[in-house]
């Protein structure tokens, strides 16, 4: 691979005379021996840079301004020093630059946090977010119940075509993951025991109603088009960074 002839001729570096021609070729082999090695082992470091062998890997988190979306973005920035996020977030009542402004002091200067205003709706904005990444964590979108009684068109909008033009997109950029993060909402009323993943999907209001599209069309495309597609369903969250309404009913 490499070096196949090398010499070096060290009898010009200023030996005493008291050192004799064995001593000299002896350290002459130890030296090239060394060098031998150590240029060996430069190589080796390039050749691994230069086949990617240590390429930065990079996120797409949609919605990473919310309560349960920042926590995940300032987790994986600090576990995993060898991950990038590109976050994407329309910034609506729910989004929030603050829940982030540490991260951006900490990681934006290291070139392994992005932040781009948009709208998953947009084909525009996600292209752009998306271009150069390897996985897709799609965490935005309309929340809360009562919200979703006032503005049903809202959710169905962002929760179901939101979800369609990211699969899109991912389906083009032959990303290698995409989670799709639901809720245990579209599972409807458990009254008694509690709901396994195969249990029947009856949403009652238009918030679990939309998530469950969402998921309906991500499953779509894992079966139509490969698309590596995991999806969760998360009970309720309550911690830092939450938005009032999560917490206390508003009529």
């Amino acid at each position: 691979m490499i070096l196949n002839h090398f010499d070096l001729d060290i009898t010009n570096f200023g030996a005493r005379e008291t050192i004799s021609k064995r001593s000299l070729a002896d350290l002459k082999c130890a030296m090239c021996n060394t060098l031998i090695e150590f240029i060996y082992k430069l190589t080796w470091l390039f050749e691994i840079f230069l086949k990617g062998y240590y390429q930065m890997k990079h996120i797409l988190v949609t919605g990473g301004a919310g309560f349960i979306g920042s926590h995940f973005v300032r987790y994986m920035l600090e576990k995993y020093p060898d991950y990038a996020i590109n976050m994407l977030d329309k910034l609506t009542y729910a989004g929030n630059l603050s829940n982030l402004s540490d991260v951006q002091e900490c990681y934006g200067p290291l070139e392994r946090y992005h932040f781009f205003q948009g709208d998953i709706c947009d084909p525009t904005s996600v292209k752009e977010a998306m271009q150069g990444c390897e996985y897709v964590l799609n965490f935005a979108a309309e929340s809360h119940v009562d919200r979703s009684l006032e503005h049903p068109g809202h959710f169905i909008m962002t929760d179901v075509y939101g979800t369609y033009v990211l699969l899109e997109q991912a389906r083009k950029e032959h990303i290698e993951r995409f989670v799709q993060i639901s809720t245990d909402e579209v599972y409807g009323e458990i009254l008694s025991g509690n709901a396994g993943e195969d249990a029947n999907v009856i949403p009652r209001s238009p918030y679990s109603a939309s998530k469950a599209g969402g998921e309906f069309i991500a499953q779509a495309y894992f079966v139509t088009y490969g698309l590596p597609v995991i999806i969760t369903r998360g009970s309720n969250n309550f911690g830092p960074f939450q938005h009032p309404r999560s917490l206390f009913r508003f009529s």
